[in-house]
């Protein structure tokens, strides 16, 4: 860096944005100064040239600042002179003016020895100073340029600061991560719902998302390829684990930015804890499913059991439940039993009706009653009835209902009846045997005493489904249930030794169709007259009808049973006094307590202090009649201690009489209920504080898009007040060149088409203001699909969209200036490169012409390197490939090589190397390959010269060879005079490399330096 004064020289590294604003003449300016002050000083035969920089505003007694050049042959030593200072033979200045007549510079001319100027030579201190002031001017309006992109950035970070406090203080969690899982960002919402204290301490304790915080890595996995496909995820839900290990939901939403080249960047988005909702989402669907499997199960006990269940007041004259069986045994519908609870005592056979007056004294007295009785039902059938009532008692044991069981005994009456009829006909005389035989309706068979068939009446024959003379001479066995084989004979045998002159049991036959058939059968061994036995008389009964209905009540009562004793719902009966006299399993596992534990306890005594006086109230408003049921919330205390919340459903079971029993109770726990409602009201607090304090416009709209309600940060982002806003659609406010896209999606909501969708649009504010939104809309239906409203968040992003584009025009501007000081740096170098050749041909010394040209070589090679930067996409680096195509045929071109004699290799495909280390390389490949033309291939000799780069990761590597004569074996190229290779040399250092020379084979120049990035 000889050319400058000490102290100014510019920094190799890339400088930042700041230091070039604050820098007077950087180093591109620099860099295109020095060559025509090397060139002035040369053309004019002076030993120093001195370039004074003015700059505003700077301290007059300051050290003058500028750029010098020197002959180092007429002024050795490191340290130049003062430039300014000093007496010289020969001092010559002229002032460089902008066009406003403003002092840019002072060009200073300094010699050994007195001379006046000559008039050629003053025109090219002309041109010269043109090209310099061209320069300075440039180098102003760069100045002026980033001054404005300073003022620019100062405007994008306050903007930026805004936008960090939303992004701090959001509620909801907000983040940024790579798509290999990896925190980018993150907000300390987002910190306290994964359990960290800090979003420091988030980022740092996780480096991997999918196994860290997802509870299963493979939804991460499956999340990744919907953002990689689709670009985002909405409302998602997905389990994650928090820091303490605890699993919680959460609903995701994210999207993908992508670079320039379409490839993803990262992911951005916000996370809301919905963990309870969830949890009180769960429970209410299990509370849902158990209530209707109780209701199931309720019914089917009801409507398939085929005995009359009901319950009355005294003398049933209100009737509070009655089963549907009803209507097979009293011939009413259930509607009508309980509109009239009397009537069907008008069909009581009217020689039954006596009994039901001390029926009714009975059940006021409390005393349970079982009575059978006749009812001519509407439809003209007489039925038998049993009817047993059970009095139900109050608290106090004041009977003040009747419970009873209502069963259909017609076919045993009739059974019964006809049992007696046979006893009266076998009575009778042997005379009305045959008769009697023929024409019973019950079946009669005589068998011998080997058990074969000897004749059957009709009765018998149907009931087994064979005819008479199928069974005749037939094994009685032949028909009998294998089971029931053994009973049979023994019933037999003890006949046969007179153990029993009549043998009656319950057997079963086989129908021809394979049927059982049941009947009551009795035997009697018949004798002659001497008394030896001849022949068994067997007398059957079909009761299968009467076997399937006992069948049938004993599983409606067991099932009765069970419903007390398996219930789900704790059950309990207390004595008047509040003692308990049975309880079921679910009142252990509710309450904890066994019917051990309760001995010698009454109702009061697990009843919570505050709830015992409304439980004495309903207790005495049911023993008092006042109400036939009561049902109240009430709580208990557990066996360990616990509240137990429950819904308590006590019914006063009296006797027939109508005194007070027993209390039936219920005892529904509620108390995840209870517990599920105050997370719900929190809840609901919680998102009401969130809409009301959400710095996100919220709005509620109906169908027509009107507003139902609106949250105070949608107010100030539109202008209008809540009652305002409640009497305006959205249409209303919106752009009108916004509102047929923003409609069609609302519409689309509203079919169904889509869930939701987001949009940014345009509102017109109250004071007629254009406002920027970032809209997102979504339906709320219920849980049959039905819309209930339509919910909208926005986003005001007016200020973004202003800085956005504030931004891209500054970028435009900056690009657009960059581009112009590469295209006049490099017009401003051919000229100089121009005139160097110009001034080659003028010189007769082949010596001296050539040095000229040798410059003037390098110069080209620095404009290139601008030249390839103006036509470029990227102002930032350059392509070595093209470059390197033009510089080496500018070579060829400037020493007249022939191109089929002398080949040139170029290997630097995808190679960019920064501006400062591409002049500096093409510098170096300029001397390397001109000492190649000039030395390697003497006499016409043909060969190759190779330029080739690479880089590693860390190391670029530059390799400049060719295949001629090479150079002498005791060559140090380091000692040697020649300014192209000590001008390699000095370039090499500059870029902080290592060069070797390798003399084998021709001469190859390896030299590798750190990479930088373009």
């Amino acid at each position: 860096m000889n050319g400058f004064v000490p102290g100014q020289a510019a920094a190799r590294e890339e400088p930042s944005l700041q230091t070039e604003l604050n820098t007077e003449l950087n180093t591109e300016s620099a860099a295109a100064l020095y060559p025509l002050l090397q060139l002035l000083g040369q053309l004019l035969n002076v030993p120093l040239v001195y370039l004074e920089l003015v700059q505003p505003g700077s301290d007059p007694d300051s050290p003058a600042k500028g750029i010098l050049y020197r002959d180092p042959q007429r002024i050795p030593g490191n340290e130049p002179p003062n430039p300014i200072g000093g007496s010289w033979p020969f001092q010559e200045a002229f002032p460089l003016l902008d066009e406003g007549g403003r002092p840019l510079a002072t060009l200073h001319l300094r010699g050994e020895r007195p001379r006046p100027l000559s008039l050629p030579e003053r025109g090219q201190i002309d041109l010269i100073a043109l090209s310099l002031r061209h320069i300075l001017l440039q180098a102003q309006e760069q100045r002026q340029a980033l001054a404005q992109l300073r003022a620019q950035l100062q405007h994008s970070r306050s903007t930026a600061a805004r936008y960090q406090q939303i992004f701090e203080n959001a509620v909801e969690g907000i983040f940024q991560t790579t798509p290999e899982g990896k925190y980018l960002a993150a907000n300390p919402a987002l910190a306290h719902i994964f359990g960290y204290e800090s979003p420091e301490d988030l980022m740092r304790n996780v480096s991997d998302i999918g196994t860290q915080i997802y509870s299963d890595p493979e939804q991460r996995s499956e999340f990744l390829q919907h953002m990689l496909r689709e670009g985002q995820v909405v409302d998602a839900e997905r389990q994650v684990c928090r820091k303490d290990g605890k699993v919680i939901w959460i609903s995701l939403n994210a999207r993908t930015l992508y670079d320039e080249q379409g490839d993803p960047l990262y992911f951005e988005g916000f996370v809301t804890d919905i963990t309870a909702s969830r949890q009180l989402k769960e429970r209410q669907q299990q509370l849902e499913e158990a209530r209707r499997e109780s209701e199931h199960r309720f019914l089917q006990l009801a409507e398939n059991t085929q005995q009359l269940f009901w319950i009355s007041t005294l003398c049933g004259k209100e009737l509070i439940y009655v089963s549907p069986a009803c209507e097979t045994i009293w011939g009413l519908s259930p509607a009508e039993a309980y509109a009239n609870p009397q009537a069907w005592m008008r069909h009581i056979h009217p020689d039954d009706r006596w009994l039901f007056p001390t029926i009714f004294q009975a059940q006021l007295q409390g005393q349970p009653t079982d009575v059978v009785f006749r009812l001519c039902r509407p439809d003209g059938c007489i039925l038998w009835l049993r009817e047993r009532t059970f009095p139900i008692a109050d608290k106090e044991g004041k009977i003040y209902r009747v419970a009873g069981i209502v069963e259909d005994i017609t076919e045993s009456k009739q059974l019964e009846a006809e049992r007696r009829r046979i006893e009266q006909a076998w009575q009778q005389s042997a005379n009305h045997f045959r008769q009697i035989f023929e024409l019973a309706p019950n079946g009669i068979a005589l068998v011998d005493l080997q058990g074969r068939f000897i004749q059957v009446n009709e009765a018998f024959a149907q009931i087994v489904g064979h005819t008479p003379e199928e069974l005749k001479h037939r094994q009685q066995l032949d028909i009998l249930h294998p089971e029931d084989v053994n009973q049979l004979l023994g019933a037999n045998e003890a006949l046969l030794v007179g153990k029993v002159s009549v043998s009656q049991r319950q057997i079963r036959y086989i129908n021809r169709s394979g049927q059982v058939v049941h009947v009551l059968f009795q035997a009697t061994l018949l004798s002659d007259e001497e008394g030896q036995p001849t022949q068994f008389l067997n007398q059957v009964i079909d009761i299968s009808a009467r076997v399937e209905a006992e069948i049938a009540l004993k599983e409606s009562e067991e099932r009765f049973r069970q419903s007390f004793e398996w219930s789900p719902i704790a059950k309990a009966m207390t004595q008047v006094d509040g003692t308990y006299l049975q309880i079921n399993a679910a009142f252990t596992e509710t309450l904890g307590y066994t019917l051990e534990d309760l001995k010698g306890k009454t109702v009061l005594d697990i009843t919570h202090p505050d709830d015992i006086a409304v439980t004495l109230e309903n207790s005495n408003r049911l023993l008092a009649g006042e109400v036939h049921h009561c049902e109240q919330e009430q709580r208990y205390i557990h066996k360990n201690g616990q509240i137990v919340y429950a819904l308590l459903r006590i019914t006063l079971v009296r006797t027939a009489q109508g005194d007070p029993s027993y209390f039936l109770s219920q005892i529904l726990d509620i108390t995840e209920r209870k517990q599920a409602e105050a997370a719900l009201r929190q809840s609901e607090l919680s998102l009401r504080g969130i809409f009301e304090q959400s710095a996100l416009g919220i709005s509620i709209v109906d169908r027509q898009g009107r507003y139902l309600k609106v949250n105070p940060a949608l107010e100030e982002i539109l202008g209008y007040s809540a009652a305002e806003l409640t009497h305006m659609s959205f249409c209303d406010l919106t752009h009108p060149e916004d509102i047929g896209k923003d409609w069609q999606l609302f519409q689309e909501v509203l079919n169904g088409q889509q869930d939701h969708y987001h949009l940014e649009k345009r509102y017109i504010h109250r004071s007629g203001k254009v406002v920027w939104c970032r809209l997102a809309v979504s339906a709320v239906r219920d849980p049959e699909g039905k819309n209930l409203f339509v919910i909208g968040i926005c986003e005001d992003i007016t200020e973004e969209r202003q800085a956005k584009l504030q931004i891209q025009a500054a970028l435009q501007e900056k690009e657009i200036l960059l581009r112009e000081i590469h295209h006049r740096v490099k017009n401003n170098l051919q000229i100089i490169s121009s005139l160097l050749r110009l001034q080659a041909d003028q010189i007769k010394s082949r010596k001296y012409a050539r040095v000229f040209k040798d410059a003037g070589s390098r110069i080209q090679a620095m404009s290139l390197i601008h030249e390839g930067l103006y036509q470029s996409n990227n102002l930032a680096a350059v392509d070595l490939k093209q470059y390197l195509h033009n510089l080496i045929s500018n070579l060829f071109h400037s020493y007249g090589v022939n191109p089929e004699s002398i080949r040139a290799s170029i290997r630097a495909e995808g190679i960019r190397l920064n501006l400062d280390d591409a002049v500096l390389c093409g510098l170096i490949i300029n001397e390397l390959v001109t000492n190649s033309l000039k030395y390697a291939f003497p006499k016409g000799r043909s060969g190759e010269i190779e330029v080739c780069f690479s880089q590693t990761r860390k190391y670029t590597q530059l390799r400049v060879s060719d295949n001629g004569i090479g150079l002498p074996r005791d060559f140090d190229f380091k000692e040697t005079q020649s300014l192209g290779l000590q001008l390699v040399a000095t370039l090499t250092d500059q870029l902080q490399g290592k060069i070797e020379l390798r003399n084998k084979s021709g001469t190859t120049f390896i030299i590798t330096f750190p990479r930088s990035q373009p």
